[in-house]
């Protein structure tokens, strides 16, 4: 669940007979998205966040229904946007979208068409499935996010090997001997092995010693 409060100003507002609300979208690709269900741009900033400007898409924003369960279960939602620049959405196509940051606000709007302070955050979540639409100079973005929850039951391809190290980091020795320590018997808690030709020498005390040593594998 998202924690959230409402300034005096909002909750006034949210009295009043007539209520219009809007929603601010910020979907973090390599170039930004930055949106608003109003009309025009307006350059403002979000609670606790630097300021930015924000293009109007009118009603041709939408989004679902934002769940919230007391259980904390994995809601994400579903975020379809128009009138979006053919340009921002050839950069979408072909920009590496998947995991990077979506939000949402949700805003009201006063008698004299400002927006009152403070917006809500109602959703904050990673992007997930993109579907674009281009058109006429303008196109749709239809993206699926997921919260970030999701990403703690997910299972992780990557394996402890020196080989999925130097794909991911060129160079790095961290795993280097992985291999060499499969079922590798490491003396622990005691002396060094004795050859078999001083073990009859030893004395009782060392012979015990070593039948006592303790040892452990290592293995993977």
């Amino acid at each position: 669940m998202t924690d959230r409060s409402l300034t005096a100003a909002a909750r006034t507002e949210t009295a009043a007979a007539s209520l219009t609300a809007v929603l601010f979208c910020e979907l973090l690709f390599p170039t930004p998205v930055r949106v608003w269900t109003g009309l025009g741009p307006i350059t403002m900033a979000m609670p606790g966040e630097a300021s930015q400007t924000w293009d109007g898409v009118g009603d041709l924003g939408s989004v679902d229904a934002i769940r919230e369960s007391a259980d904390r279960r994995q809601n994400g939602v579903n975020i379809s946007l128009s009138g979006i620049d053919n340009a921002i959405l050839a950069d979408a196509l072909t920009e590496d979208y998947q995991g990077r940051s979506a939000k949402l606000w949700l805003a009201f709007i006063d008698g004299t068409g400002a927006v009152v302070a403070d917006p809500v955050f109602v959703f904050g979540g990673l992007m997930d499935v993109m579907t674009v639409s281009e058109g006429d100079g303008t196109g749709t973005i239809a993206l699926q996010c997921e919260s970030r929850e999701a990403q703690l039951g997910r299972t992780s391809t990557s394996l402890l090997t020196d080989q999925e190290q130097q794909r991911l980091f060129p160079g790095d020795l961290g795993l280097a001997f992985v291999q060499q320590l499969q079922s590798k018997e490491i003396i622990w808690g005691g002396p060094s092995p004795m050859p078999a030709s001083s073990k009859n020498k030893a004395s009782p005390e060392l012979r015990n010693i070593e039948n006592d040593r303790r040892t452990f594998q290592i293995g993977f």
